[in-house]
């Protein structure tokens, strides 16, 4: 499943991925969660993961974003041994990645500017002017121009999710996180959140990875699909191949029809 030998020690592996995750073990009380989780994720690509409610999804975002520690195993991101970082270098490293939670998590008294604008002031030395551009600028790669003095409450679910997305794209980050991004929209707003999610890729030339159980939205915008199970990878390819795979989880994903016959 992986094409280079990884060191085991805190040196950064180079090579082409932005993401490494090798042998991670993870459990929450009494439930091993992730049992030797092992993938790697491309630079310039978007790897979507999919799988069983459940499964670990989110638990793994959380180890690429720190939040959590492995019980044994690494996490590389952009070169760095995720889970060996000072709370200094993981707070600079976290600079370089961008977040779209299932929710939004936007805060319910600031305005869109405020919000989208919240990373800028705690972690740039910006002019007011310099903020308040940066803001127009990633509102309206997300096609919210003009929606700086709303609040959250006067927003629709689709445009909570945009600014959202503003928020997450306005460092300018080179690793972007979707955590179930079209979870609790109609077909139309997820489609138009999926296009978005794609040109954004293509405008921005980030890395994406997109935790999903949409299947539409995975072969739309995944170059890349992982699927999990058990707390284990079970199978990589592009859509193509990960939807003629005759694994059973692919199977009841992208072919239910195949399990009937």
């Amino acid at each position: 499943m992986q094409d280079a030998q990884l060191a085991t020690n805190d040196a950064a592996p180079v090579d082409k991925y932005m993401v490494r995750v090798e042998d991670v073990h993870k459990s929450l009380v009494r439930n091993h969660v992730l049992r030797g989780l092992s993938f790697n994720i491309p630079r310039g690509e978007t790897t979507v993961i999919m799988g069983p409610s459940g499964c670990g999804k989110s638990v793994l975002l959380k180890h690429i974003i720190g939040l959590m520690r492995p019980d044994s195993g690494h996490v590389w991101v952009d070169g760095q041994d995720v889970p060996t970082l000072k709370r200094k270098a993981l707070s600079e490293l976290r600079q370089r990645m961008g977040v779209l939670f299932q929710g939004a998590a936007l805060f319910d008294s600031l305005t869109v500017e405020e919000n989208v604008a919240f990373m800028l002031r705690q972690h740039r030395r910006m002019a007011q002017s310099e903020i308040s551009d940066a803001v127009a600028e990633a509102l309206a790669l997300v096609h919210l121009p003009d929606t700086q003095a709303l609040k959250p409450a006067e927003l629709s679910g689709g445009m909570r999710k945009r600014v959202g997305l503003a928020r997450a794209i306005v460092m300018r980050p080179s690793l972007i996180l979707y955590d179930e991004p079209t979870t609790g929209l109609d077909p139309i707003t997820a489609r138009g959140i999926n296009i978005m999610i794609k040109d954004l890729h293509e405008q921005l030339g980030i890395t994406s990875v997109v935790v999903t159980h949409d299947v539409d939205s995975a072969l739309f915008v995944g170059s890349l699909i992982a699927l999990t199970e058990g707390g284990e990878i079970v199978l990589e390819g592009t859509p193509d191949e990960v939807r003629e795979s005759d694994v059973p989880l692919a199977q009841q994903f992208f072919r239910p029809e195949a399990l009937e016959t």
